[in-house]
């Protein structure tokens, strides 16, 4: 798979950082399909927001409102409904992670993913780190 490199800096050093794109994909090609949704242009009220609140102890997101409607349906429809999710423009993700979560908000903004397990000469280590294993828990939960 192509990647770029990123530097990104962490509590115990420096490690690299891979991005995944939907553009550099394995995957055969479909075509010239066109993208199954568009950017979000802001058009409309930029400051509008929604909030998600993540994993057991509620930790708040807020994301672009017209970000979660162009990438997410399921989303959409709650927080248009007279659910309480509608009335309140918050969805709670109990059992959902932090790092899940953030996976799923780099996606949804940028159709990317920063993994620094797929840096280039990334070498695994069988004795893995913290940060190795939350990583690969994230990916396995979203």
């Amino acid at each position: 798979m192509s990647s770029s490199s990123n530097s990104s800096d962490t509590a115990s050093g420096s490690s690299q950082i891979a991005t995944i794109s939907a553009a550099n994909s394995k995957r055969r090609r479909r075509g010239s399909k066109e993208a199954k949704f568009e950017a979000a242009s802001f058009e409309n009220d930029p400051t509008l927001f929604v909030t998600f609140l993540v994993g057991p102890n509620a930790v708040e997101f807020r994301i672009h409102r017209e970000v979660i409607y162009q990438q997410c349906n399921v989303f959409k429809a709650a927080f248009e409904s007279t659910m309480i999710e509608g009335q309140t423009q918050t969805y709670t993700l109990p059992d959902i992670s932090e790092q899940c979560f953030s996976l799923f908000v780099q996606w949804t903004y940028a159709q990317k993913l920063n993994l620094f397990q797929l840096a280039k000469g990334y070498v695994h280590d069988e004795e893995a780190t913290a940060e190795e294993d939350a990583e690969n828990m994230a990916l396995v939960e979203l």
